[in-house]
């Protein structure tokens, strides 16, 4: 009698205690759950708004997006004819920038061989400089990029341009040399114009590219002024080719371009594994099962939620002065380094960082 007892007490008890066990579960799966749908409705109400302020938010969004006006005359098409008259100089050891040659210090004079260099290379590419000229008049740029196709999106005309670039501050040094100032400023503000021609590119790298330009034409107007004599007429028009470079809302559309790639990649595993892998800046050791799980578990969605909230912050820096602008790049840089190393996507796929110069 009392074995039988103890057996169905022994019972009732394992009874009991399974049947919490189910409930903690039950609960524990329900949290889940609920933590699961508050992410994603947090992360769809943030998207939501960023589209209701006018921004695209997916890649094909991006594409429409990056415009100009109707019926306007595009400086891409010139540029691109300019890429394909561009000629290579065969013998490139007397030649500087673009060959084996060392510019010497912008005071002093061009030596002879290179400056018989530079005058074959230029006369070599003179339908190329005529169409980059041409293109520097015309105010609206828009390449023939499909930014839909997301972060795997090509962009072959940077290194065509970089090259365009050269040639422009090879024509520029050429002309100073020889002390014809107003072809030389030409030259110059072919250079800007050319940089200009990324404003509109809502991708980080042309917006790079974009102050790299600049920055190519401000060291050789530099050189230009000291071999050369310039009027107060050539270097106002010089100055407002400078203060127009000075234009940080260009970063911004990059910005707003990136933002797009990430919730693009978001959606596809493969599309965030090669955004992870071929960022060119960071190495993460993550497979594609180990990114499911990272995305099953949650966090992929916490982590956009965190980047939705940083881009924003560096759209509204963009558009302070200098030196508040350095300030607020710096507290924000502090604030990415200070968040948990377990938000793996945040801290591999943020874009370009810092104070724009």
């Amino acid at each position: 009698m009392m074995n039988e007892k103890e057996t169905t007490s022994g019972k009732r008890f394992r009874f009991k205690f399974f049947h919490v066990l189910i409930i903690l579960l039950i609960v524990g799966a329900g949290a889940f759950v609920y933590y699961r749908l508050s992410l994603k409705s947090k992360l769809k109400a943030r998207i939501d708004a960023i589209r209701a302020e006018g921004y695209p938010v997916t890649c094909a969004e991006l594409n429409e997006w990056y415009t100009i006006p109707e019926n306007v005359e595009n400086a891409a098409d010139t540029i691109i004819d300019a890429f394909w008259c561009y000629r290579e100089l065969g013998e490139t050891k007397s030649l500087p920038l673009v060959g084996q040659a060392k510019l010497p210090a912008r005071t002093e004079p061009l030596p002879e061989e290179m400056m018989a260099s530079i005058a074959k290379f230029i006369a070599d590419n003179n339908e190329a400089l005529t169409l980059l000229h041409k293109a520097s008049a015309i105010e609206h740029c828009r390449y023939p990029l499909d930014l839909s196709i997301g972060v795997d999106t090509q962009l072959n005309h940077l290194s065509k341009l970089r090259k365009s670039m050269m040639l422009l501050k090879l024509e520029a040094i050429w002309y100073a040399e020889n002390d014809q100032a107003q072809s030389a400023a030409h030259s110059v503000m072919s250079g800007f114009s050319l940089g200009r021609s990324l404003a509109k590119e809502p991708v980080i790298i042309p917006q790079l590219v974009r102050m790299a330009c600049h920055g190519l034409s401000i060291s050789t107007l530099k050189r230009c002024i000291n071999r050369t004599t310039f009027t107060d007429e050539q270097l106002a028009d010089l100055d407002r080719y400078l203060i127009n470079a000075e234009d940080h809302s260009t970063l911004a559309r990059a910005y707003v371009g990136d933002r797009c790639h990430f919730l693009d990649a978001l959606k596809k595993t493969e599309s965030l594994m090669s955004a992870i892998t071929d960022d060119g800046m960071h190495i993460t050791p993550m497979t594609t099962p180990l990114l499911e799980l990272y995305k099953a578990v949650g966090l992929a969605d916490m982590d956009a939620i965190i980047y939705l909230d940083f881009i924003d912050e560096y759209i509204e820096m963009t558009k302070l002065p200098p030196h508040q602008r350095k300030k607020a790049s710096d507290a924000l840089e502090a604030r990415l380094e200070s968040l948990s190393h377990i938000h793996v996507l945040l801290h591999t796929l943020m874009p370009f960082r810092g104070s724009p110069q």
